[in-house]
């Protein structure tokens, strides 16, 4: 699972993040992670 600070109204987009941690539990993997700031993309 992963979880995004303040993504409730991201859902279903991508987007770029930083991972700020990871948990192990019993059902798998939780990885935390934070929105980045997108880059404009260069045009060649």
């Amino acid at each position: 699972m992963i979880v995004v600070e303040d993504g409730a109204e991201l859902v279903g987009k991508t987007i770029l993040v930083e991972v700020s941690r990871i948990l192990q539990v019993p059902a798998g993997r939780m990885v935390f992670a934070k929105r980045v700031a997108e880059t404009p993309k260069k045009s060649d």
